[in-house]
C-alpha cells in the first residue's frame, strides 16, 4: 500500500504545497493543510481506483480537492472561532457595565471576568469609554449619541472605532482563554 501511495500521491505533495499557500497565504498554515489532506488519502487509499484513467493524474485530482476543501474546513474554524471569541469579548464588555451599573452577573460566570474587562475599560480615555457603552452595551443609535453627548456623528464613529480597536488586543486573548476554560 505504501508503494503505490508513494508512486501516485506522494510525489504530487509539492505541488500541494504550492496549491495550499496560495489559499492561505501563509507557509504554516499551507502544511498543515497538505499533511492533513495526505494524512486523509493514505487511510482511504486501499479505497483508491483509478478507472480507465492515468493513476498518477487521478491522484493528483483527488489530492489536491482533499487539500482545497480542508482549506475551506480550517478557514471556517477559524471563522467560528473569531466568532466565539468575539461573542466572548461583547459578553465581558457587557459585564463591566452590569458591574458598573451595580449588578453582579458573575455568580453565573467564572470569578474574576468583571476584573479583567474593568482593567480593559479603564484604560480607555473616558470619552471613547462612553461611547462604546452607549452603542454596544445599550444599543443607543450613533444619532441619539451625538445628541445627547452634544458632539458631531462623526466624531461619535471615531471615538467608537478607537474604543473597539483599544479594547479588542487587551481582551481577545483573554476571550479566548476563557472560551476554551469553559468549553474543555
Amino acid at each position: 500500500m505504501t508503494g503505490t501511495f508513494n508512486k501516485y500521491c506522494a510525489i504530487h505533495r509539492t505541488a500541494a504545497l504550492s496549491v495550499a499557500f496560495k489559499l492561505s497565504k501563509n507557509k504554516a498554515q499551507a502544511e498543515d493543510v497538505v499533511q492533513e489532506a495526505m494524512i486523509k488519502i493514505y487511510r482511504a487509499w486501499d479505497r483508491f481506483d483509478p478507472g480507465d484513467g492515468n493513476p498518477t493524474l487521478v491522484a493528483k485530482r483527488w489530492l489536491m480537492h482533499i487539500v482545497h476543501n480542508e482549506f475551506i474546513n480550517i478557514h471556517n474554524k477559524k471563522v467560528r472561532d473569531r466568532e466565539q471569541v468575539n461573542h466572548v469579548t461583547n459578553m465581558m464588555i457587557g459585564t463591566y457595565v452590569e458591574l458598573e451599573n451595580g449588578h453582579d452577573p458573575r455568580p453565573a460566570m467564572s470569578e474574576g471576568i468583571g476584573d479583567e474587562v474593568e482593567r480593559a475599560f479603564d484604560t480607555l480615555e473616558p470619552e471613547l469609554r462612553e461611547v462604546a457603552r452607549r452603542c454596544d452595551l445599550e444599543g443607543q443609535s450613533y444619532k441619539q449619541i451625538a445628541e445627547e453627548m452634544g458632539t458631531p456623528i462623526g466624531t461619535v464613529t471615531s471615538r467608537l472605532h478607537r474604543a473597539r480597536k483599544n479594547l479588542k488586543p487587551l481582551l481577545t486573548r483573554y476571550a479566548k482563554e476563557w472560551y476554551r476554560l469553559s468549553h474543555d
